[in-house]
């Protein structure tokens, strides 16, 4: 379901993921892609995403996190015409987003009554 218009975009999806443990770090990836279904649609969207993360466990009460992540989203778009009034013309449109992440993860001690 597209959440922001209301609509039912069936996609096919495929995710690998994979976790390296060494000693107190952690080594963290997977990579995703997802297509609409039919990929011609007037709301037709393709999405690939991916992401590298390293962790570091200080302690069993902290844990040191960052990495990277992208994303690139195309996706068509159907505006009003212009051209010809009364008609919906169809745009593709995409995007590409690139993040750096730094974290610090703090557990609380479990409490016994």
């Amino acid at each position: 379901m597209n959440r922001l218009l209301g609509i039912v975009d069936e996609r096919a999806q495929g995710t690998l993921q994979a976790k390296w443990t060494h000693g107190p770090f952690i080594v963290d990836t997977f990579a995703s892609a997802q297509q609409s279904v039919p990929t011609g649609g007037p709301n037709a969207t393709t999405l690939l995403a991916g992401e590298l993360g390293l962790s570091y466990a200080a302690s069993a009460a902290v844990t040191f996190d960052l990495g990277v992540r992208g994303l690139w989203q195309k996706a068509n778009q159907p505006i009003v015409s212009t051209a010809t009034p009364g008609t919906t013309e169809i745009v593709e449109a995409s995007i590409v987003q690139g993040i750096v992440f730094v974290g610090v993860t703090l557990r609380a001690p479990t409490a016994r009554l």
